[in-house]
């Protein structure tokens, strides 16, 4: 079973669920109602929520095989203990991240995340890191985007 967290519209989500077959349960979550109402409207087949992962009264009745987190990092900054908290009860098994960092280097969250490799640090205390890639976006000034999956420890 796989998770988006941050499914938005949930067109990440469709994907997961047509590249890995109907074999595999595949939902999202979402902290906007709204998004969810049309994900749901869109994509009849899959399950989709609204709640917030950074809620200290996120409760989880379900956990995932995998637990995807794309592009939330800056989102969560004020409460990343409780973010990984959640994601950790969530997870069964695995989590992947993936996070692009802005291309102006005066961006919320610097001091806390200022490269890739504070972020993979961060998540190291948390869970054991499998594997992790660091890309440099040659169409915005080499900006990075980093990619973890990590298993539960």
């Amino acid at each position: 079973s796989v998770l988006e967290v941050g499914c938005g519209l949930g067109f990440f989500t469709r994907r997961l669920k047509d590249e890995l077959g109907n074999g595999v349960n595949v939902s999202g979550v979402d902290v906007s109602v709204n998004a969810i109402g049309r994900a749901q409207s869109y994509f009849d087949d899959i399950d989709f929520y609204s709640a917030s992962i950074i809620a200290d009264e996120f409760n989880v009745s379900k956990k995932y095989d995998v637990v995807i987190a794309k592009e939330i990092l800056w989102y969560v900054l004020d409460d990343l203990d409780v973010y990984f908290k959640n994601l950790n009860n969530l997870s069964g098994r695995f989590l992947y991240i993936s996070q692009s960092f802005p291309e102006d280097d005066d961006y919320l969250g610097r001091d806390i995340f200022p490269d890739s490799n504070s972020v993979l640090d961060y998540v190291a205390r948390q869970f054991d890191i499998i594997h992790s890639t660091v890309e440099k976006d040659s169409d915005y000034h080499m900006r990075e985007l980093v990619h973890i999956f990590a298993g539960k420890k």
